[in-house]
């Protein structure tokens, strides 16, 4: 099974999930306080970013891992969907079991965070900061 590192600070996570943290699971190393390069050389060695969220913003954990070509495990949700497109493997939530599987056979893929998805498709356009606030700027 692969190392899973959870970065960034605990939040409202429920407290049974941060008991079993505190035991140290194998395998399992929880990074907080990390620099935003440190962040980005963890992301960019990665062989997938896991991101089980029920809801979210605007998920930019997700839009940089696509961007840097690391392949993203997450939930269906509807801003995934319009910034992401068909990039990542869009799993349910419940189903512990296609996780798992996912997660498996990411971890025999041979390659790494080259710009495209595992099966081998790019990854999608991500706006640079220019180009988002010139549509801004031609909007108003």
């Amino acid at each position: 099974m692969p190392r899973l590192f959870i970065v960034g600070g605990r939040g409202w996570a429920a407290p049974e999930l941060l008991a079993r943290l505190d035991a140290a699971p194998p395998g399992v190393t929880e990074l907080a306080g990390l620099s935003d390069g440190a962040v980005a050389a963890l992301l960019a060695g990665a062989r997938a970013l896991l991101f089980p969220s029920h809801a979210e913003g605007f998920g930019l954990p997700a839009v940089e891992a696509a961007a840097l070509g690391v392949p993203v495990i997450c939930a269906p949700l509807p801003v995934f969907r319009e910034i992401l497109g068909d990039y990542p493997v869009y799993l349910n939530l419940a189903d512990s079991y296609s996780w798992m599987e996912t997660i498996e056979q990411l971890a025999r893929y041979a390659g790494g965070a080259n710009g495209q998805a595992a099966d081998g498709r790019s990854g999608p356009a991500i706006p640079s900061w220019a180009a988002h606030f010139n549509l801004v700027l031609s909007l108003i």
